[in-house]
């Protein structure tokens, strides 16, 4: 009995040794099972961590987006502010250049007047022979058009005693109309063709502008001996003085007209004797350019 007894102690304490053995064996085991349960808690809480960092860093990143939201909401209010000092100054401005504009207009105004007189100005002296002007006239001139193609001339002429009768003086009115002109070399100009018309007075009583009493009715019909109306056709040519050489005149201009007034045409056309030839007389002048 006690063999046995002691028989089934040692085989119990080689069982248990077994088991603790077996446990020991087992026990790495569990060991890496933990330990990998350990990692992957490990790992688990760690991308936990990340994705709180990341939230955290995207809070920070959303702080920031707000912090710049608020910048560019006090964004528009700063360039409000500025857009109010900017108005503010260019009110000012405004102001200034309202006030320049005002002398501008002035200005402006009195640039226009002064141009008016400018342009009555003469800005041409005329000395002309004969063309029913008398013997000698002189007078003013003005140019103008856009290539000065049109001038108008105020002649005062005298015509000399002749047979008891004493001086008489007339007065001429002149358009001229000049169509074309050519340059010949830089200090010459040709004026191939001139137009124009004029009306001319003589001054005196011996000249009406109806008809006397004494003269059958309609005699001289609607024509008077006070006023005469000419038409002519002439050339010109013109020296330019070079700018270094100007005193008082800017050109000189030579010329000579071919002229008729509307009594002679009148006469050529009752009269077939009377000719062309017989109506048309010459006048020669000088114009000088002085502005």
């Amino acid at each position: 009995m006690s063999w046995l007894f002691f028989s089934l102690c040692f085989l119990s304490n080689v069982a248990l040794s077994s088991a603790s053995e077996m446990e020991r064996a087992t026990l790495p085991d569990s060991l890496v099972q933990v330990a990998s349960g350990a990692q992957t808690a490990y790992a688990l809480q760690t991308g936990e961590d990340l994705k709180v960092a990341d939230a955290l860093r995207s809070e920070g990143d959303a702080l920031q987006v707000a912090e710049s939201l608020r910048s560019e909401g006090d964004a528009p209010q700063a360039a409000d502010t500025v857009q109010v000092a900017d108005s503010l100054r260019s009110q000012e401005e405004i102001e200034q250049v309202a006030d320049s504009l005002e002398l501008s207009r002035y200005e402006r105004r009195m640039k226009r007047y002064s141009s008016v007189w400018q342009s009555l100005q003469p800005s041409q002296f005329i000395m002309q022979n004969a063309g029913n002007m008398g013997l000698l006239s002189f007078g003013l001139g003005w140019n103008y058009g856009k290539r000065n193609q049109w001038e108008t001339h105020l002649l005062f002429g005298w015509i000399p005693k002749y047979k008891g009768h004493s001086v008489r003086m007339t007065m001429t009115l002149k358009e001229t109309f000049i169509p074309w002109n050519k340059r010949l070399g830089e200090e010459w100009r040709l004026e191939p063709l001139t137009v124009g018309l004029y009306a001319n007075t003589v001054f005196g009583k011996a000249f009406w502008r109806s008809q006397p009493s004494r003269y059958p009715d309609k005699y001289y019909q609607f024509l008077s001996t006070r006023v005469r109306l000419n038409i002519f056709m002439g050339q010109r040519i013109t020296v330019i003085i070079p700018n270094n050489k100007r005193k008082f005149i800017k050109s000189m201009t030579a010329f000579y007209e071919l002229s008729t007034c509307d009594l002679y045409i009148r006469c050529m056309f009752q009269d077939s004797s009377v000719k062309l030839k017989d109506i048309v007389g010459l006048s020669l002048g000088l114009k000088m350019q002085i502005m």
